[in-house]
């Protein structure tokens, strides 16, 4: 993927989403054994320019399934030494969102009272002619959904306009933000019933058990990040992409930057309430997100997740929680 001189939005794309195992009988290194959902999984699937994507299924004794699968798993190598900068912490790089569909790899170049500037190398999801329709059209999207969230910072903003343009092979944006939205000291999370590590009410002295402030605070993130986004009737845009980024990039180097991701965005932006009109952030107490690291594989539907955040009112705390993946 590449720039195109068509317009100054265009891009040029020749990917291909290719089998690594063929889809049907016959095919290029069809496996009989595989199951359907083996061969539509993403672990069946490398990502080709046109011209490889066909020479691959013309050659199967060159490319073979172990060929294939090591030239992806050295590609994601590279794409995560170019994330986490393994030459130096000078060489870092972050994923950025500007809204749900755009991500990006990149860092802020600098920020001054309310514009905030970045440096974009690389798209994630999305590209630049995505980035300039946000642009052009912010103001016709929800506000829930008008933001940036970057994760070198571990923090995220509301945004009120966005300008894009390119400048030799990089993407510069400007984003004008929002202040900080409040936090609730964790001393103050209000009282919620208290559940068992199997995630069922208990009793305490013949009543049901309560937990509020700090004692809340480790089943308050779980609960949060645990409601799939759109789950829930009365809410459609609360909840968390935990799953989805799951499914989707289970096994990537991007996955674990992409759920501190959506943790930043439940952290730091203000979500109203249609019932009550009340204005908080999802995550309530939470300030900055540090770090996010899987601890384990999917067990009964949930995934033990470190989490090391700031929060309100305590400052620097970490804790694993096992968040349901829907």
């Amino acid at each position: 993927m590449g720039p195109s001189d068509e317009a100054p939005a265009a891009i040029s794309n020749i990917g291909t989403a290719a089998h690594i195992c063929a889809a049907a009988p016959g095919g290029p290194r069809y496996d009989s054994k595989m199951t359907p959902g083996e061969r539509a999984s993403i672990d069946n699937g490398i990502w080709l320019c046109a011209n490889h994507g066909r020479l691959v299924d013309t050659d199967v004794f060159t490319y073979t399934v172990e060929v294939l699968q090591r030239y992806k798993a050295d590609h994601y190598s590279r794409c995560k030494q170019a994330l986490t900068g393994a030459a130096g912490e000078q060489n870092i790089k972050h994923l950025i969102a500007f809204g749900p569909e755009i991500v990006a790899v990149g860092e802020i170049n600098y920020a001054q009272d309310d514009q905030w500037h970045f440096e974009i190398e690389h798209f994630v999801t999305g590209d630049f002619s995505d980035l300039v329709r946000l642009a052009g059209n912010l103001r016709s999207i929800p506000e829930y959904d008008r933001y940036v969230l970057v994760n070198s910072l571990g923090e995220g903003r509301s945004i009120g306009s966005l300008s894009v343009r390119r400048e030799r092979t990089l993407v510069l944006v400007e984003c004008q933000v929002a202040p900080n939205a409040p936090r609730t000291p964790a001393a103050s999370l209000p009282s919620d019933f208290a559940l068992s590590a199997n995630n069922d009410l208990m009793l305490d002295g013949g009543d049901i058990a309560v937990v509020s402030g700090i004692a809340a605070l480790p089943q308050k993130l779980m609960m949060c990040l645990s409601m799939r986004r759109g789950e829930s009737p009365f809410f459609q845009d609360f909840g968390s992409r935990l799953s989805e980024y799951w499914v989707n990039y289970m096994g990537s180097p991007w996955l674990e930057e992409l759920l501190k991701l959506d943790i930043v965005r439940l952290a730091s932006i203000p979500y109203s309430s249609p019932i009550s009109n009340e204005s908080y952030t999802p995550l309530m107490c939470v300030e900055r997100v540090f770090r996010v690291a899987i601890l384990g594989d999917l067990v009964e539907r949930r995934i033990l997740v470190h989490l090391e955040l700031e929060i309100a009112g305590v400052g620097p705390w970490s804790h694993n929680l096992a968040v349901h993946i829907g």
